[in-house]
């Protein structure tokens, strides 16, 4: 339930009245469909962070250019990571610094 992929399902349940089966859990979509969708986001983060080393790879490699990849590495992350959690956050407050 924390990922992208399983927000676009609760969506698709609210919205589209797509059948979603009992959870055990509160926070797992635990059905062919969510392994799908999980195993998706995750072939996605893989070319989405090598798109993004390719570019680096190719870029003038300066501080300024490490800066923002990194960046878009931590946002690919976060957004196409199997879960997001909200401490995640939290962790990511030295960064900002």
């Amino acid at each position: 339930m924390e990922s992208l992929g399983g927000s676009l399902l609760a969506a698709a349940h609210s919205f589209f009245g797509f059948h979603l089966p009992d959870q055990s859990v509160y926070y797992d979509f635990a059905f062919h469909t969510a392994d799908l969708i999980g195993d998706a986001s995750a072939g996605i983060l893989l070319v989405v962070l090598l798109v993004l080393w390719v570019r680096f790879a190719r870029s003038s490699r300066d501080a300024g250019s490490l800066v923002v990849a990194s960046a878009a590495v931590i946002a690919a992350t976060l957004a196409f990571g199997k879960v997001f959690s909200p401490q995640y956050l939290l962790w990511l407050v030295p960064l900002v610094l």
